[in-house]
């Protein structure tokens, strides 16, 4: 590229994108238009649609990524989450129903940051959990933090999973890799890219961890993203085998690829400390903004209904961690939790109890974190 053109860019504030690999493109055109056929775990929302359509599906060998089960088939959209540190800093000032933390704080403590900034590491929301149904990518090979690969705006990204979904809803991911894949678009937290076209892609086995390779004290997301690259890279190459024609490769093969052979039912695994104190925070109350709208009498718009029946889960698969009054409140409290093990997810709309808390001295009981949920409104 001539100076005058990398002058060009750095003045307007652009980066370029990675260029997306023919065989990466190819993948993507032959599953855009079909269904999923070995479908891990399906009944999942994009929260606009007011269709239950979209699956965790693992047609790819060695990956995992959301894909749309209708007569047309598609992938998914992009809203923006703004959890972690500095939650209201930036372009992420005017979205109160950010947490200052994410599903993968503890891993993140350890390599040497506070957590994960929206503003600064891209980072995809995957898995389900706090609702019905739900999804553990970790079942499924999948480690926290490792490297994803975001197909967006006809391009390729690189992040990392770092947050999870609460709910039945998909298809969300931090402002940084939100700019990265839509710079012209100026998402924030009120709104999002609404178009069922971004593919997001899980990889399985540790090989797929960046850990202290990456940078994480990066200052934006392009930096981040590209201490990324050799891994993301490595796992992209890897996809080519699940192209159409040509030939499967034997599970095993001399790695120990998580993902080798997918099946619909995955075999348990153990429940580690990690992942009980994790999931204790796994989950989102519903913002400011929800409330809101729960309150806006009959000045509703069809729009404003289809949004709210995004959140049917609201009510059920999260607990109380106090006995809550005696009447049915009108909308989902304002601090609720789940669980760190024991009860299995809700059905109903009327939320569960766990045993009162204890209060503490001044008779207001302690809550923790709960999923992320959607937040994109206009």
């Amino acid at each position: 590229m001539h100076a005058t053109g990398v002058l060009l860019l750095v003045l307007v504030g652009l980066v370029p994108a990675y260029e997306l690999p023919p065989h990466l493109k190819e993948l993507y055109q032959q599953h855009e238009g079909g269904k999923c056929n070995n479908v891990l775990q399906s009944g999942f929302s994009d929260g606009e649609s007011g269709k239950a359509d979209i699956a965790y599906c693992g047609d790819i060998h060695d990956a995992i990524f959301l894909h749309t089960q209708s007569s047309k088939g598609a992938y998914a959209d992009m809203d923006i989450d703004h959890d972690g540190a500095d939650n209201s800093a930036g372009e992420c000032s005017n979205d109160p129903s950010g947490q200052g933390q994410t599903a993968f704080q503890d891993e993140v403590k350890k390599l040497g940051i506070s957590d994960l900034n929206a503003n600064v590491h891209p980072y995809v929301v995957f898995g389900n959990e706090g609702g019905n149904p739900t999804f553990d990518p970790q079942r499924y090979g999948m480690e926290p933090l490792s490297v994803m690969a975001v197909i967006c705006n006809g391009e390729l990204h690189y992040g990392i999973w770092g947050d999870t979904n609460g709910g039945h809803l998909v298809g969300e991911a931090s402002l940084s890799m939100a700019k990265l894949c839509f710079p012209e678009e100026h998402l924030n937290g009120n709104s999002g890219h609404e178009t069922k076209d971004v593919m997001y892609i899980g990889f399985g086995g540790k090989n797929a961890v960046p850990g202290k390779s990456a940078n994480w004290h990066a200052v934006d997301g392009q930096a981040f993203e590209n201490s990324l690259k050799p891994i993301g890279d490595s796992l992209v190459a890897k996809l080519s085998a699940s192209l159409k024609g040509s030939s499967t490769p034997t599970p095993g093969n001399g790695s120990k690829s998580a993902f080798a052979s997918f099946k619909t039912t995955p075999t348990p695994t153990p429940t580690s400390e990690k992942s009980n104190t994790s999931i204790a925070r796994r989950g989102k109350y519903r913002s400011t903004k929800d409330k809101t709208r729960d309150h806006r009498g009959d000045h509703r718009s069809t729009k404003d209904e289809s949004r709210d029946r995004r959140n049917y889960s609201a009510t059920s698969g999260y607990y109380f961690t106090s006995t809550p009054a005696t009447h049915t409140p009108s909308h989902r409290p304002s601090h609720i939790s789940r669980p760190i093990t024991g009860s299995a997810p809700v059905s109903s709309h009327t939320p569960a109890k766990t045993p009162a808390a204890t209060p503490s001295s001044t008779g207001t009981p302690s809550f923790t974190r709960v999923p992320s949920s959607r937040r994109r409104f206009v």
